[in-house]
């Protein structure tokens, strides 16, 4: 049985890291139609608009999904509980959020009448975002990865093809563009109407009477690090209007469209480890094994993209876009060497320590928010870029001395590969591709 577990688990990292990337995918393809239509102002003012949505989407979840997971992954028969709780909860957050975006709308547009109005706009976006999040943690929980795969496959067909499809028309434009980023997490939710089967749900009586504070708690003390985290992540990009230019937040916009793109695999890996860790409470070698492949993977992809952008892609975005590129190597550099710490942010939280994965995201996201303010005035987009790499090596290393600290994982084991690591994977592969070869005791 162990045997067919480990072919399991490699069938949904390969599957999870093939739907992570439709939405790069499609933020590559869409963000040169977007450039080359709307030009670095025009480009800047759809991100402008966005960005609040964008972050607000994470912060307002309050680590809901994230507990709706570990609860339900421990004990299936509170998925339907769990569930219908988790969505109250983001429900009141989601109309608070809104209020929030909305009053704040005057100043994350930089001025901007216009991104004003479509900032107000897409707020109303945001309370369905949320509820689609806490249904994508149930399926997460009870291990429907096809579902969570679908979603992302049908976000990223809906954001590329409504995008391409308006600029073919030659109807595109700043508000078009809004309105399809804005609808397509909430059209991508269709797989979750889907009725879950009872044969993937336990409800034997001893998993029933998962109280409220269970979820809020474990949600809580989870969400203070993932507020953190898409602080580090977003907020650049919510306040680079008011502290640069539309101009820089466009060039910013793409330099993190082709960064994230050498974190695919990664993004994969920590979604499903933490789904499957949390299982059993604790995590095994294979994590740590995880963290050093995905940082492998993630190193050849990174180095590759930063050897040759410089070539394509003034000539993908158009030549107003070179300015896209100092920043796009800073933060593929701040991505991959966060790749290891990333993993074990998932392994605390898998842990049941949630906390200490928070203690490192809040002490990064203090730092790049101050950094920001002092850089990007003067720097721009090269300025957030620093920013964030600073913030995302404090998160990174404060993750693995914290694991190393009280799981039986030394800080080394994080970085480098060995060999055995290697014969994992060609041994993941071969079960992959001769399944039939695979013992089944």
């Amino acid at each position: 049985m162990a045997s067919n577990g480990r072919r399991s688990l490699a069938h949904v990292l390969v599957a999870s890291g093939l739907a992570n990337l439709a939405n790069p995918i499609a933020a590559i393809a869409t963000a040169p139609i977007l450039a080359q239509v709307l030009g670095p102002d025009g480009r800047g003012a759809v991100a402008a608009a966005t960005a609040p949505l964008v972050l607000m989407t994470t912060a307002a979840l309050l680590g809901i999904p994230e507990a709706v997971t570990y609860v339900v992954a421990r004990t299936p028969g509170q998925s339907r509980p769990s569930v219908w709780r988790g969505s109250l909860i983001v429900l009141v957050s989601g109309v608070a959020s809104t209020l929030s975006v909305v009053a704040a709308a005057s100043y994350t547009s930089g001025g901007d009448s216009t991104v004003e109005r479509l900032t107000v706009v897409t707020a109303l976006a945001l309370t369905p975002a949320l509820l689609v999040g806490v249904q994508r943690g149930r399926a997460a929980g009870l291990g429907l990865f096809g579902r969570i795969n679908a979603e992302k496959y049908i976000g990223a067909l809906v954001r590329l093809g409504g995008i391409g499809a308006m600029a073919a028309l030659d109807v595109l434009t700043v508000t078009s563009a809004v309105a399809v980023i804005a609808a397509a997490p909430i059209i991508a939710g269709m797989p979750y109407l889907r009725p879950v089967p009872d044969s993937v749900i336990d409800d034997s009586p001893e998993t029933q009477g998962t109280k409220w504070g269970s979820i809020l708690h474990f949600g809580l003390r989870i969400w203070i690090g993932t507020l953190s985290g898409v602080l580090l992540s977003r907020l650049d990009q919510v306040l680079m209007a008011p502290l640069s230019s539309l101009a820089e937040l466009g060039f910013y916009v793409v330099a993190v469209n082709v960064a994230d793109l050498a974190l695919i695999f990664n993004n994969a890996v920590r979604d499903v480890l933490y789904a499957t860790e949390a299982k059993g409470g604790t995590a095994g070698e294979r994590a740590i094994v995880a963290a050093r492949l995905s940082a492998a993977l993630s190193l050849v992809l990174g180095v590759v993209l930063a050897s040759t952008m410089t070539l394509w892609l003034p000539l993908v975005f158009g030549p107003e876009f070179a300015a896209s590129v100092v920043p796009a190597a800073i933060l593929l550099l701040a991505g991959v060497t966060g790749v290891p710490g990333s993993i074990a942010g998932a392994i605390l939280s898998a842990s049941g320590r949630p906390g200490l994965r928070s203690t490192s995201m809040v002490a990064a996201a203090t730092v790049n928010i101050i950094l920001l303010f002092l850089l990007a005035p003067a720097l721009g987009a090269v300025g957030a870029a620093i920013a964030t790499l600073i913030g995302s090596l404090i998160a990174a290393n404060a993750n693995i001395i914290f694991v190393s600290q009280r799981l039986p994982h030394g800080f080394k084991d994080f970085y480098g590969v060995r060999r055995t690591d290697f014969q994992l994977a060609l041994a993941v592969v071969q079960r992959l591709t001769h399944p039939q070869h695979v013992s089944k005791d």
